[in-house]
């Protein structure tokens, strides 16, 4: 047993005193320095992380505990206050420490280099953590990681063979490691490495199916798939969302999304049905920053509100805090996606900064904006219409689509329906966006899930022919006629916002009942809530225009606690009956009841 030194200054003895002083020398770290040298000042926060110290006080009362001992812990200088080390820690060449734990790494390294992990890998295994460093608000304001807390994060990849960090990364408190994966240091190997997967995952489809050779080579091909298409110098296009991400850049270097949905790559069919699956994941980002030096996107502007379009913007908003522009008919699906039930919904709440009317023109940056209703797809959706670059652009969404997919030939083209009839789509829907691009004549069209279109002379006729087609087919198949009774093609008798209605205790709650007029002539609409035989619901008579719709504040009472329990809106127009048009659920009592 060594009895006169301690175990702290029996590790310092491992250390490579010469390979020190080479990365002191190196940088004149000892450059008028008297008492408290380089190695002392290594010592003390080597002392510090090995023993948990959290302040330079800390450390200084610790060190004192030593008393006239300090000489036997490894220290050559007789006493340490925290007004010295915090000095040498401001003035001295943080590269002598930095070279000095290469050094050591690479001695390490050796060393475990033979490690048995359990695995039948001869290959080197590598693990990316992180530790999160709580920092006063007040003093790193900069340092964004909550609104009443401030960090940074350290990202460290480790050598499993030894728990070797080998590269270390530090960042703002609220960045994730997934950020910090195209910083890592390619290694060597990786190319040749990648060639092998990629011929493997060819011979694995080949045995398994012959015709699976194109599904390897796509898999693989996406490694060189440049990550935004250029439309113009200040537009571009996301190449790995699932609905087309659009951005535009502007002069102050600050840049809008259009739409921000999936990263096609992050998810597949078959987890799509399960809300708490699904990824929301970011892209575009890094190829905005590797390209403009853009490293945040300031705000989006929505098309529609399906869940393919802004699913990746509650990921913005709690990155970057992005301002979210929504239209006025569809902001209120945004932000309360528990208030109704329409198909494709995105089951979180997103923050609308902005509302916007149909006949309002908005400004950011240089940049224009007008809007039009669009209800041939949805009827929760606005046509956008913007000028860059000399270009005058358009904005179709979901609605505008080819059967040919690359550059479709407008001369021998039709236009593909895309509607969706649960999603309020409407007979003259695709007239009236025909009609506003008739009026807009864009020289470019983006829409949600094709590369931008460049208009030409044919492309015009061949959207309003798509639009008199629509019309044609569905009175063909429905009455729809203009003497006819009808709730238009969604077939929508009316509806009942909030869709989910939660109460703590059984009492009486109010909500809006929407319903249609479905004849050609002005009507009145008795409109009645229904729940189970002991609830007890209002009802209310309205004068309705031809084909209107008409809004009414309902209220019911349950009589007893229930859990989804559905209530319904009765609707007769004239005396004619027309049945229940219109379903909400009820939540009495707790949400786990």
């Amino acid at each position: 047993m060594n009895a006169g030194r301690t175990l702290f200054s029996q590790l310092v003895d491992f250390l490579p005193r010469d390979d020190f002083y080479q990365c002191v020398q190196r940088y004149h770290g000892h450059y008028k320095i008297k008492t408290f040298s380089c190695f002392d000042q290594y010592l003390c926060m080597a002392f510090a992380q090995l023993t948990g110290r959290e302040s330079l006080r800390d450390i200084e009362v610790c060190l004192k505990t030593f008393g006239q001992k300090l000489y036997h812990a490894g220290f050559r200088s007789k006493q340490i206050s925290r007004n010295t080390l915090a000095n040498a820690n401001h003035i001295r060449p943080w590269q002598i420490y930095a070279d000095f734990a290469q050094t050591l790494i690479a001695k390490a390294t050796d060393l475990y280099v033979d490690t048995d992990l359990g695995f039948d890998l001869d290959n080197t295994i590598y693990a990316l953590d992180s530790t999160t460093i709580d920092l006063c608000l007040s003093i790193f304001p900069w340092a964004n990681f909550r609104k009443t807390k401030a960090a940074v994060k350290m990202h460290t990849l480790l050598n499993l063979k030894g728990s070797i960090p080998e590269f270390i990364y530090i960042s703002e408190g609220s960045v994730h490691d997934v950020n910090i994966l195209d910083d890592l240091p390619i290694l060597s190997g990786v190319d040749e490495a990648l060639k092998q997967l990629e011929q493997t995952l060819v011979d694995v489809c080949e045995a398994f199916d012959p015709g699976a050779y194109q599904v390897a080579c796509q898999a693989t091909s996406e490694l060189e798939r440049p990550h935004l298409q250029q439309v113009t110098e200040h537009v571009w296009l996301s190449t790995f969302s699932n609905a087309k991400t659009g951005f535009i850049l502007s002069e102050s270097g600050k840049a809008m999304a259009l739409d921000y949905g999936y990263n096609w790559d992050g998810i597949r069919m078959q987890t799509y049905p399960y809300p708490e699956r699904r990824r929301a994941l970011l892209h575009g980002l890094d190829e905005l920053q590797k390209r403009f030096g853009i490293d945040r996107i300031d705000m989006v502007l929505v098309s529609h509100f399906h869940d393919d379009h802004v699913s990746g913007i509650p990921v913005l908003q709690r990155l970057f805090g992005t301002e979210c522009w929504a239209t006025e008919n569809f902001a209120d699906l945004l932000e309360h996606p528990e208030a109704h039930c329409f198909p494709c919904n995105w089951p979180r709440p997103i923050e609308v900064h902005r509302r916007i009317a149909m006949d309002e023109t908005v400004q950011w940056e240089e940049y224009n904006f007008h809007f039009a209703s669009m209800t041939g797809h949805t009827r929760f959706a606005s046509l956008l219409g913007f000028e860059a670059d000399g270009k005058r652009f358009a904005h179709t969404g979901d609605q505008v689509f080819f059967r040919q997919e690359d550059e479709p030939d407008f001369s021998n083209s039709r236009q593909q329906h895309n509607h969706v009839y649960r999603n309020g789509a409407l007979l003259d829907g695709l007239a009236q966006s025909s009609q506003w691009l008739l009026d807009w004549k864009p020289e470019i069209v983006l829409t949600g899930h094709a590369s931008a279109t460049r208009t030409d002379e044919h492309y015009f006729r061949v959207v309003e022919e798509g639009a008199q087609e629509y019309e044609r087919l569905h009175k063909l198949v429905m009455p729809l006629g203009e003497d006819e009774t009808h709730f238009n093609v969604d077939s929508w008798g009316g509806w009942i916002w909030p869709y989910r209605v939660h109460l703590s205790e059984p009492q009486q709650t109010t909500v809006t009942v929407t319903v249609r007029n479905p004849l050609p002539r002005q009507a009145k609409l008795n409109v009645k809530i229904v729940g189970p035989a002991d609830w007890q619901g209002s009802e209310a008579v309205i004068d309705a225009l031809p084909r209107a719709e008409a809004s009414c504040q309902l209220s019911i009472t349950p009589t007893g606690y229930c859990r989804s329990q559905p209530f319904v809106v009765e609707l007769s127009v004239d005396g004619q009956p027309f049945g229940q048009v219109a379903e909400a659920l009820m939540i009495v009592g707790p949400n786990q009841l």
